[in-house]
Parts: structure tokens; C-alpha cells; sequence
């Protein structure tokens, strides 16, 4: 993963809306809401009814197309994340790859509080 990828990844989490995220289910329906306040419609965030549009983006929000941008990338987004961190805990465990991912700024000095 690259500084452009983490980069876009950032700008979709940091304009979609804020979270933590919940999932309210329904007998007919889901969900995802602002989970920090008293549910009302202006914290819908997407709505998933049995039956009708699969997936709707609740339009009370201004924040609409971001949000279904942050949902949309989710999938590849999080699973790439794991792979990296992943790798980057790899090259911990060894220390002389760790040394040499320091030498080459894929670990940043300021990441280790230095």
C-alpha cells in the first residue's frame, strides 16, 4: 500500500460522517446510523429495506454522496488495511527488515515518538 492509497482512504473517512457507526435492525429493515445520539432520521446514514431499493442513502444528510463513497470503498479499503498492517507487523517481527523499512522512510522516525 502506498502513501496514495492511505491518503485516499483518509479523505473518504475523514468526509464521510463521523462516527462511531451503529446497525439498527428492524423485522423488515436495517440501519446504519450515528451511534453517539438518540436515533432520529437525521442521523440515518443508509437504510436497507426487505422488499424494496436494496440500499438507499438517507437523503436527510448533506454528507450523502461521501457517505455512499466511505460505504462503497469499504470492501476493498479494510481488507487492504489488514494486508498492511499486516506486513508492516512482518517486518517488526524481523529486525534488520524493521531497520531497513526505518533506513527507507516506510516507517517514519516520527511514528516511534522520536
Amino acid at each position: 500500500m502506498n502513501k496514495e492509497q492511505l491518503n485516499a482512504i483518509r479523505a473518504r473517512c475523514e468526509a464521510a460522517t463521523p462516527g462511531p457507526w451503529g446497525l439498527v435492525r428492524g423485522t423488515d429493515n436495517l440501519i446504519i446510523a450515528n451511534a453517539d445520539t438518540e436515533y432520529v432520521p437525521a442521523d440515518v446514514i443508509c437504510s436497507i429495506f426487505r422488499g424494496l431499493t436494496p440500499c438507499s442513502i438517507h437523503p436527510f444528510t448533506d454528507k450523502l454522496s461521501v457517505n455512499a463513497e466511505f460505504i462503497a470503498n469499504a470492501r476493498q479499503d479494510i481488507p487492504a488495511l489488514l494486508d498492511y498492517i499486516a506486513e508492516l507487523e512482518a517486518k517488526l517481527e524481523d529486525p534488520l527488515t524493521y531497520q531497513g523499512a526505518i533506513n527507507s522512510r516506510e516507517i517514519p522516525w516520527e511514528s516511534m515518538g522520536r
